[in-house]
């Protein structure tokens, strides 16, 4: 009776990492997915600010007079410099698909990190079951 027990706390265990493997296997998939999509086309919703400059970095801002050009006489209006705001803006968008993607990639890490020591300890656990069944 003791050895149907064992084996049925051993398949237990296996069904168990199995289903361990199958959830790690969908959000690896999916974080692998959702990484792909995190194209310059199509910006997905951005996180909160304090998370993506949690290292503190900072961007390069324009100051004010480098991209308006005063007007030419009193009744003009001043006008902006449009190169000089496209460069900022494409500048800008390598900075935060940069931090988009290393955050990104920071919770890959730590989701794979979180399924292995997960997975170790049930491998343990049976590994401790098969040594006490000798």
């Amino acid at each position: 009776m003791a050895d149907k027990t064992e084996s049925n706390d051993l398949l237990d265990a296996l069904e168990s990492i199995k289903g361990l493997l199958e959830k790690s296997e969908v959000k690896l998939n999916a974080a692998k997915k959702s990484i792909a999509q995190a194209a310059p086309a199509s910006m997905p919703p951005l996180p909160e600010v304090e998370e993506i400059f949690d290292d503190e970095e900072k961007f390069d801002f324009p100051v004010l007079n480098e991209i308006v050009i005063p007007a030419a006489d009193e009744g003009g209006k001043a006008t902006v410099d449009i190169e000089v705001l496209k460069a900022f803006l494409d500048e800008m968008q390598k900075s935060v698909e940069k931090n988009m993607r290393d955050t990104i990639m920071k919770a890959v890490v730590q989701a794979e990190s979180d399924i292995k020591k997960q997975l170790r300890a049930y491998l343990n656990q049976l590994r401790k079951m098969l040594n006490e069944a000798d």
